[in-house]
């Protein structure tokens, strides 16, 4: 709200579109794009608030980050040229990529009628569990590369320390 030093630079606002842009999907379009099996309760309210609470604090930690801290981001060409950007747009972008991919294998998987589990296949689903969890890491990874900074650190241990035990349990599930 108030802006820092850095906060019309360019690279601290690509970051942000970034961050938006990732929010934009995982918030609205995934959600309103999800089948629910009839008769099933698909809402807690509990995890609902838990999750935008650690959402708000990682776009607080990003616009402090992008505004004010990440000094090497207002050396636009200079970062831009540095192997974390490079690697990190890469391994963000492909992540994000296949984040949208996974999920539509999994949205197929609930057709009306149909049953209401199934156990996905295609993608890296032939090859891990919840491949839609570990190409959230890889994609929340690449933006710690892009970013080099705790807002990018913040969320990639949150999202492993909520994704992987969630990916064991599936697995000892299936």
């Amino acid at each position: 709200v108030r802006g820092g030093p850095q906060a019309r630079k360019p690279v601290p606002r690509l970051l942000a579109f970034v961050f938006c842009c990732h929010y934009l999907y995982r918030g609205w379009y995934f959600p309103l794009s999800m089948r629910v099996h009839g008769g099933t309760k698909n809402f807690d309210l509990a995890i609902a608030l838990g999750s935008w609470a650690v959402t708000v604090l990682h776009g607080y930690l990003n616009a402090r980050w992008f505004a004010e801290h990440g000094t090497h981001l207002a050396a636009t060409g200079r970062w831009l040229r540095s192997w974390r950007f490079r690697a990190g747009l890469v391994v963000y972008y492909t992540g994000f990529l296949a984040i949208i991919y996974h999920d539509s294998i999994l949205r197929s998987l609930r057709r009306p009628g149909g049953p209401r589990y199934s156990i996905p296949r295609g993608g890296l689903y032939d090859y891990a569990t919840c491949a839609q969890y570990f190409v959230e890491l890889w994609a929340w990874f690449g933006f710690f590369l892009l970013s080099w900074g705790p807002n990018g650190l913040f969320i990639f241990f949150i999202s492993c320390a909520n994704l992987i035990p969630r990916a064991i349990n599936t697995h000892e599930w299936y």
